[in-house]
Formats: C-alpha cells, sequence, structure tokens
C-alpha cells in the first residue's frame, strides 16, 4: 500500500476534460480545488468477488479539512461525481476515479472542521 500526501485536488466530474500525467484539466481552464486534510489519507480498496472475470474494488476515502470556502461547499455539498487526483508521499500524481465508474463525494459539515468521505466501486485497484 502507498502512503498518501495530505492533500489532494478536487474537481465535479462535470469540469473534467483530462488528465496529462501531472495535472487535472477543466474543461474552463479554471484550477481544480487543492483540498489539504487535518488527517493522514488512507485509501480502502477492497476487493470483492465479482460476477464476472474479477474482482469489484470497494473504494473508499475519507477526509477532515478545515472549513470549505462557501463557494466550494455549494459545489460539493451533493453526492456529486469529482474527480480526484491525490498524491503520494513522494509526489507523485493519482488520478481516481472516472465517467464510467463515478467516484461520488459526501460532505458532512461540523462546527470546526468539513468532513469529505468519497466512495466508489471499481475493476480496477487505484495501486
Amino acid at each position: 500500500m502507498k502512503n498518501l500526501a495530505n492533500y489532494f485536488k478536487i474537481v465535479p466530474l462535470s469540469d473534467y476534460s483530462n488528465f496529462d500525467g501531472l495535472q487535472l484539466i477543466t474543461i474552463s481552464g479554471s484550477d481544480p480545488d487543492h483540498i489539504p486534510t487535518n488527517n493522514d489519507l488512507v485509501l480502502a480498496d477492497t476487493p470483492e468477488a465479482g460476477s464476472g472475470s474479477g474482482p469489484i474494488y470497494k473504494q473508499s476515502l475519507r477526509a477532515v479539512t478545515d472549513k470549505l470556502t462557501d463557494a466550494q461547499r455549494a459545489i460539493y455539498v451533493t453526492r456529486r461525481p469529482v474527480m480526484v487526483l491525490l498524491f503520494t508521499d513522494t509526489g507523485a500524481p493519482v488520478l481516481w476515479g472516472s465517467t464510467d465508474r463515478q467516484l461520488r463525494i459526501t460532505l458532512t459539515p461540523t462546527p470546526d472542521a468539513d468532513i469529505l468521505d468519497f466512495k466508489r466501486t471499481a475493476l480496477d485497484s487505484v495501486f
């Protein structure tokens, strides 16, 4: 298992254009949201028996952040599909999400922080 850095970049799937190997490219050309976290990021990537030729991977991650801005909260408040760029502790980017196997975000506000839960079912492991 790879260790992840305590930050990620995120963009709504509807704004995602492509990944150039280093960064997320958006349709509008705007920068993805850079989100530092207050917790160590641990990606759960658990294989389960699938109905086809291989396993299905249940993937999830919880990020605890400082309070998001009002604009960010408005974008990510629903179970919206997103694309996330994770980073290993060495700084290597790892794209997470796709158009056919969508990664969904759930935002839970608390008085001092926001909790972002990501969930996805995929045919391949992230690492």
